[in-house]
């Protein structure tokens, strides 16, 4: 029941969430990242966004949930860090848990992505 974008890396990610900013796509409202993809990092986006002020949540799925990956993410104030592989009926909970008091906020309300994606450790 979710309309899907899907991104096969994190350059994609990042020009899908500046097209979505724009209003050339609709707005993202939860992010579902693999941490481990060419470009940037699941890790790096997210940090992006929070350094940004950008308060989208965030799912991170990694094959590598190791304690200070764990950390990192909850420190960024990702709402979850699934490991691989995931029953799908937990990520679908997990959704399901997220978006509504998310979408409860009036569009016009949400913060909104920022102007430029600059990920962390990025010039």
């Amino acid at each position: 029941g979710f309309e899907v974008v899907q991104a096969r890396d994190g350059q994609e990610l990042l020009t899908t969430l500046g097209a979505a900013l724009k209003g050339d796509l609709d707005p993202i409202d939860l992010l579902v990242s693999d941490n481990c993809m060419p470009g940037f990092s699941g890790m790096q986006v997210l940090a992006g966004l929070r350094a940004e002020g950008c308060p989208l949540p965030v799912i991170l799925v990694t094959a590598f949930g190791d304690t200070p990956l764990r950390e990192e993410a909850r420190r960024l104030d990702a709402v979850a860090v699934l490991e691989k592989p995931f029953d799908w009926d937990d990520l679908r909970l997990a959704v399901l848990r997220i978006l509504p008091p998310y979408l409860a906020v009036q569009p016009e309300h949400r913060p909104a992505l920022p102007d430029e994606l600059k990920p962390y450790g990025q010039p």
